[in-house]
């Protein structure tokens, strides 16, 4: 079944069918079609049988954006949200303490997916995939770094499954 089905001819001459609907990612569908005529009077002798495979969703991977405070006590965790990932690497970079220029430099080369510093830490992350769903994973990174400091963090997909195809973003 699928939702908003439309069979409509196409072009001046009719000569081209589209199937259009709400097509489901990473399904399969059969799609049998039987009963056409031409303007001449001309019939399919048989149905015609078509397979279509739709495509998973993209990959997927998201954080928070800004400050974000960590502690031993209440907040120990990073929440991050994955699609169609099963691994993630998580850069970090330490700022010096009091450094405001160098903090904004940081999150600026962070936010144009530039490397913000020297070699950072990189925390390799096993999430929970799940084939075209959302999946929240909060990774623990207070036990990773050092209380009391401050750290731009970015992260990537290392391992994507179900053939998923990357993100693409428009430029501009």
């Amino acid at each position: 079944w699928v939702k908003n089905l439309r069979v409509r001819h196409e072009y001046w001459d009719g000569s081209r069918l589209s199937i259009t609907g709400e097509l489901l990612p990473s399904t399969h569908y059969t799609v049998a079609i039987a009963g056409l005529s031409d303007a001449y009077g001309g019939s399919l002798a048989k149905p015609v049988t078509l397979s279509v495979d739709t495509t998973p969703l993209p990959v997927s991977l998201s954080m928070p954006e800004g400050s974000l405070l960590l502690d031993s006590g209440t907040n120990r965790t990073v929440p991050v949200t994955t699609r169609n990932v099963k691994k993630i690497e998580l850069s970090t970079w330490e700022i010096p303490e009091g450094d405001t220029s160098a903090f904004r430099h940081a999150v600026a080369q962070a936010r144009l997916h530039q490397t913000p510093g020297e070699d950072p830490s990189r925390i390799i992350v096993s999430v929970q995939a799940r084939h075209d769903a959302l999946v929240r994973t909060d990774v623990d990174l207070a036990s990773k770094l050092k209380p009391g400091r401050l750290y731009v963090v970015t992260a990537r997909a290392t391992e994507t499954g179900w053939d998923a195809p990357d993100a693409v973003y428009e430029s501009g």
